[in-house]
């Protein structure tokens, strides 16, 4: 068994005995927290990499936020 399925069975085991929900119900639960917090991560992470990005337009062309935005867009656009 891997030690993240461990990890799993703890947090449900604990999550049973703290709140008094089944097994099943607890496994559903705990499944959609780490789904969520994978997904708020992921967003996150592209949040950034857009601001990164549009800091780089900005520099590299010398224009204003909206114009990088607009050459951002249309890089995206032109690459498809």
């Amino acid at each position: 068994m891997r030690h993240s399925e461990i990890q799993f069975k703890r947090r449900v085991q604990r999550t049973v005995e703290q709140q008094g929900l089944s097994v099943a119900f607890a496994q559903l639960l705990l499944r959609y927290e780490d789904i969520s917090a994978r997904m708020e991560a992921y967003y996150w992470e592209c949040d950034t990499v857009r601001e990164v990005r549009l800091e780089k337009l900005q520099a590299t062309f010398h224009v204003s936020r909206r114009e990088a935005q607009r050459l951002g867009r249309l890089y995206e656009t032109a690459k498809r």
